[in-house]
């Protein structure tokens, strides 16, 4: 009986930790199917071009400016350019001028979901699998034992 119960426990566990993984997961990649995907292009973010140019030449080269968030401009398919700042910052960051998919949503083009591993659910996915399949490992030594 007292198997039974710590089988419950981990399993309890396991779901109150990965299932917001999962969810989260799975509504972003929900999002790459009902919204319209485009071809976009990572940016500087507005206040860095400011900053940038303030800096003198000179000293440059020795400033790096994070776009940790990353900045993508796309058109929009009523050809429209729209230009937004992810919710979601990377590290290292995303370079500038590289081409990437964006899905936006047709009603709020504000809204966007990068197609990279980080924006698009997949890591959320895979961090929920792996809490999955490591809470086996307590099950196992419990039904061991």
């Amino acid at each position: 009986m007292s198997d039974l119960i710590g089988i419950v426990i981990v399993i309890g566990a396991a779901n109150v930790i990965a299932l917001p993984f999962l969810l989260f997961g799975m509504m972003y990649k929900m999002r790459t199917k009902r919204w319209t995907r485009v071809e976009g292009e990572i940016v500087p973010f507005p206040k860095q071009e400011a900053i940038v140019k303030n800096i003198p030449k000179r000293v440059r080269r020795f400033v790096t400016v994070s776009n940790a968030k990353p900045t993508v401009r796309f058109e929009r398919e009523d050809g429209v350019e729209q230009i937004v700042t992810a919710g979601i910052s990377h590290d290292p960051p995303l370079t500038i001028g590289r081409q990437i998919g964006v899905y936006y949503n047709p009603e709020q083009p504000t809204k966007i979901t990068l197609e990279h591993f980080a924006h698009n659910g997949n890591a959320l996915l895979l961090v929920s699998m792996i809490i999955y399949v490591l809470s086996f490992i307590p099950i196992a030594v419990i039904l061991s034992s």
